[in-house]
């Protein structure tokens, strides 16, 4: 068997959540590029969390949970979701058993959807990261609002809206964070409003933590901020 034939082997079909039968292949995870509007941050890939995933698929000798992929073109795929599994399979060099499914059966809006709903498992989306995907997707016309977006990802208007304002933040404010993925969903309106009030005031001490000059937790950092405009 050949080399490509044997990275793209079909085992059999998997029926995905979308309700179409899925192809279950290994593939080369350096196949598959990562969808345009996929929000997860790589910051992900320095947490425990994550390294525990990568040893279980080093000691399994593959990710036992498919990715989902759609074939794009000749020997090439376009990821779905499982952006923890792609990296830890691409660091370890091993094959990535992925779900297969043609482009055909799945739309940018079905992909979109499926990729919503799976960022709710395992280890969720952040505000941040969800904001991202969102950002992304309205940048290049995927939904023509937010209210559509709401509906069609089935997202709540609210959550919306404040993934939408973490995202739109200046980049000094989330450097303070240890990692924009910890900033909380609760955090987002009052430290807005702080923002509002006195963005020097809050910037200037955002600036303390991203140059090192102090150093605290995600919570020890956005109650600094608040406290600026106290």
């Amino acid at each position: 068997m050949s080399a490509r034939t044997s990275a793209e082997a079909a085992l059999h079909t998997y029926p995905d959540s979308t309700g179409r039968g899925a192809v279950l292949q290994q593939l080369d995870a350096a196949s598959i590029d990562i969808n345009r509007s996929h929000g997860r941050h790589e910051s992900h890939f320095a947490y425990p969390a994550y390294a525990r995933l990568k040893e279980s698929i080093r000691h399994c000798g593959q990710n036992e949970v498919p990715v989902l992929v759609r074939r794009r073109s000749a020997g090439r795929f376009e990821l779905v979701y499982g952006r923890c599994r792609h990296q830890a399979a691409t660091e370890l060099g091993l094959p990535l058993v992925s779900l297969v499914k043609d482009a055909a059966d799945m739309n940018d809006l079905d992909a979109l959807r499926v990729m919503a709903v799976e960022s709710e498992w395992g280890s969720p989306w952040s505000i941040y990261e969800r904001g991202t995907m969102l950002r992304r997707c309205l940048d290049w016309g995927a939904f023509p609002s937010t209210r559509h977006a709401a509906d069609s990802l089935r997202w709540r208007s609210a959550e919306i809206h404040k993934a939408l304002i973490v995202v739109a933040w200046p980049t000094e404010l989330l450097s303070a964070f240890p990692s924009p993925v910890e900033v909380k969903e609760t955090w987002v309106t009052p430290l807005n409003e702080a923002l509002i009030r006195n963005s020097n005031a809050v910037l200037s001490v955002a600036a303390e933590f991203s140059a090192g000059r102090k150093r605290g937790t995600a919570t020890g950092v956005y109650k600094a901020l608040l406290a600026a405009t106290a």
